[in-house]
């Protein structure tokens, strides 16, 4: 079909790429020029909402992709959550080497862990072990038969000096221990320890003594069939 040539600068003009569709061809001279810049418009805000959210969607599954990986990263390494509740965390106060020291670090003494310890650090059930003995304190000399009573543990501490107590008050230092251990994995608070012992190996050793006593008990006590038992299902 051909046209006259003062014809020609009416017709609209397509793309290099556009096909031409005559059933869908605006017509210019009828669909004012206000109408196709608002369709093409609402066409790009349709764009636009499609494309938030699938941005969104995509988001939330990397975010849940990540929490589930770490999460399992956790509990699948233990050793992680030492490094998450112990005092090595970054921002660490460190208590010094002498008691001087300590005092100077705003640091205070905690007689569960008979170590100086920063402020931030956990100091659950100290209170209870304190009037664990009787009502009162546990006991620490200065010789192994007890002849020279310590009045303050807390100025012995450091420069190797050493002292004696009872197994009673080990066996009672290993239990609120472990107590405030357990406490510390659910709550995230920082926990202490000295650099010569990790957390993990006085826990392992706590263990053991509490063990090797309660397994001393005459047979005619440990060996009583008393106990509730009954089986379960679990998950790791």
């Amino acid at each position: 079909m051909t046209y006259p040539k003062d014809d020609l600068d009416d017709l609209p003009l397509l793309a290099a790429d556009e096909p031409f569709d005559k059933e869908h061809q605006l017509d210019n001279s009828v669909v004012p020029s206000w109408s196709i810049s608002a369709i093409q418009s609402s066409r790009q805000y349709r764009n636009l909402f499609i494309a938030s959210i699938a941005s969104c969607f995509t988001t939330i599954l990397l975010m849940l992709g990540v929490f589930t990986l770490t999460n399992r990263l956790f509990l699948s390494r233990p050793i992680l959550w030492e490094s998450a509740i112990d005092s090595h965390r970054p921002g660490t106060v460190w208590c010094g080497a002498t008691t001087e020291e300590a005092i100077s670090h705003d640091c205070i003494f905690d007689e569960l862990s008979m170590m100086w310890m920063p402020r931030k650090c956990t100091q659950s059930y100290n209170d209870q072990y304190m009037v664990a003995n009787n009502g009162g304190p546990f006991l620490y000399w200065v010789d192994r038969h007890g002849k020279q009573l310590i009045d303050d543990p807390s100025h012995h501490a450091g420069g190797g000096s050493i002292f004696w107590t009872s197994r009673r008050n080990h066996i009672v230092h290993c239990q609120y221990n472990l107590y405030r251990l357990a406490d510390a994995l659910r709550s995230g608070e920082y926990i202490g320890h000295d650099d010569g012992q990790s957390l993990t190996d006085h826990m392992h050793h706590c263990i053991r003594t509490m063990t090797e006593f309660a397994l001393k008990a005459p047979a005619h006590e440990i060996d009583v069939n008393d106990v509730i038992t009954e089986a379960g299902f679990g998950y790791c």
